[in-house]
């Protein structure tokens, strides 16, 4: 992690008036490529503004763009929160929905791939593997825009990173997702050895692999994605990448990612370069003091009661529900010392008092100090205040981009959707028995029409399509605050049949019409207005329902 704060320390340093005498060159984290690349040192420094973007993209398109609109959260009722994610009516003055961060992203890589083979007394051992880098990270933010938005513009050469300098037309998917596979190809060429330790928290050859097989995915390309994720099952790789063998580990993929044995790539999270990662505002925020409700979104009930059903089913446990809950504090919210009930559906939920523990995700919370629980419950809820020994009070988190869990369920898709529904349950297996639910997957077949259609079901006909709904059930208790819940729901084809009755419940609750999920456009997010306003190629463009020229 010191690599990671010293580069982004001195590309903060690029930032500053202040800093000219270091380095005498524009100073700023946008450094303009003109006159820039004069020795081999400025790869490393243009680098280092490729992560400095990768985090601003991300900030928000993390969660607003993979997680909030699924079915993953409830509201905490807040009523200045911006609900129109959360409700799934998005409009185009969302300026969340806005590509311009990941279009800065990929204008950086542009620039990295045209010059740092030009740089001057720079061979490929010093730019080979920053280039592999910046070809990887170009295919992810595409992958995002196309997840995102659909057709997006194709801009692949040097470019000042304002979309109002681009002028470009929207290509088809089509065009991006081959300009993304050919940048995972390059980067496989170009990128090093090294997967381990902080290497994690930079692109690397293990990403482009997770990276390719999820491609495929989304394409249907089922047969290439098993063959993108066998890399992880060759002898070598499975010595550095494996399941965890003990439920205590689990946590450490989110807190120690560097030494996890099923982290691949981990975005590092600093405030040095933003007020913080606006998950923490969303699902975890602490404010005030205690536990105060001031995030908009929990964890669904759902969820909540899928996690309690399964530690009192007799078949185990449920790692992942420590993980997200602070359940020390929630077991201590019901009866009182030395008499109190074990936790259950019916009697803790509590979501209104001061110290509601249901309302916050501790996921990416640090562990507690020393052998004493904080006051009412054991984990310290995001962002750390001074006092409890964060330098500020803004949210930093190691939140991944990609983990070994992912490639093996979405491995599992594919083997189910050729036929191999067997090896399927079997990762689902491996997935549960890791944090020790010891259900057998193998034993639950499908129900009856009947009892799915009680279930909420219908859409549900076939073994395989039983078999794919339990590996998505058991990718939506895996992947909570990850960004992966509405992708998932989208690739599948199963976004509709699952969010319809959702969007219903939650419009009631604010006592609007009930109109469920509407057009079917609103897989997409609408084109940001001032995109428009900033590129006039994109007139008469728009994502349906959304408007045609904003």
């Amino acid at each position: 992690m010191k690599i990671v704060k010293y580069s982004i320390v001195l590309i903060t340093c690029l930032m500053m008036s202040g800093c000219e005498d270091f380095l005498t060159r524009t100073p700023r984290s946008d450094l303009s490529q003109e006159g820039f690349f004069g020795s081999k040192r400025d790869i490393a420094l243009w680098q280092t503004g490729i992560y400095v973007k990768l985090q601003r993209a991300m900030n928000g398109g993390h969660i607003i763009w993979g997680d909030l609109r699924s079915d993953l959260y409830g509201s905490t009722g807040d009523s200045y929160i911006d609900k129109r994610t959360y409700m799934n009516n998005l409009d185009a003055s969302m300026g969340e929905y806005s590509w311009q961060n990941l279009y800065a992203l990929i204008a950086q890589c542009n620039t990295a791939i045209e010059q740092y083979p030009n740089v001057t007394g720079a061979g490929p051992a010093d730019y080979d593997d920053p280039l592999g880098q910046a070809y990887g990270l170009r295919a992810l933010a595409y992958y995002y825009a196309i997840r995102v938005w659909g057709d997006v513009p194709k801009i692949d050469k040097s470019w000042d990173g304002l979309i109002s300098s681009s002028r470009v037309e929207r290509s088809p998917v089509s065009d991006i997702k081959e300009l993304i596979q050919s940048d995972i190809d390059q980067a496989l060429v170009k990128l090093n050895a090294n997967v381990t330790g902080d290497r994690k928290y930079y692109f690397n050859r293990a990403a482009a692999w997770a990276l390719k097989t999820d491609v495929h995915l989304w394409f249907k390309e089922y047969r290439e994605a098993l063959e993108a994720s066998n890399w992880f099952f060759t002898e070598g790789n499975l010595s550095t990448f494996r399941l965890i063998s003990s439920m205590d580990d689990y946590r450490s993929i989110f807190i120690e990612p560097a030494t996890s044995t099923e982290t691949i790539f981990s975005l590092f999270w600093d405030t040095t370069e933003s007020s913080g990662c606006d998950w923490c505002g969303f699902v975890g925020s602490k404010g005030g003091t205690g536990v105060s409700v001031n995030n908009g979104y929990r964890i669904a009930r759902s969820l909540f009661n899928t996690f309690v059903g399964r530690i009192r089913s007799g078949a185990g446990t449920e790692a992942r529900f420590v993980a997200n809950y602070d359940t020390v504090g929630i077991y201590n919210l019901v009866g009182t010392p030395g008499n109190r009930p074990a936790i259950a559906t019916t009697t803790h939920w509590i979501t209104t008092t001061a110290n509601s523990f249901i309302n916050k995700n501790i996921k990416y919370s640090p562990r507690p100090t020393g052998n004493l629980p904080l006051t009412g419950g054991w984990y310290t809820v995001l962002p750390l205040s001074t006092a409890e020994g964060g330098t500020d009070g803004r949210c930093k988190i190691l939140a991944p981009l990609y983990r070994l869990a992912d490639v093996y369920t979405l491995r599992a898709e594919a083997l189910n959707k050729l036929g191999r529904s067997q090896e399927a349950l079997q990762i689902v297996n491996q997935i549960r028995q890791r944090v020790g639910y010891m259900a057998d997957a193998t034993l639950e077949t499908k129900p009856d029409n009947v009892t799915l259609a009680e279930m909420g079901l219908s859409f549900i006909k076939t073994d395989a399509d039983w078999v794919e709904w339990l590996i998505l059930e058991e990718r939506k208790l895996e992947f909570i605050a990850e960004g992966r819940r509405w992708f998932d729901l989208v690739r599948t084809d199963r976004v509709i049949d699952v969010m319809d009755p959702v969007y219903r419940m939650r419009q009631m609750e604010l006592n609007t019409t009930p109109t469920g999920f509407g057009h079917p456009g609103r897989i997409l997010a609408p084109i940001v207005t001032r995109e428009f306003e900033a590129n006039p190629a994109l007139i008469g463009h728009q994502n349906e329902p959304y408007g045609g020229s904003e």
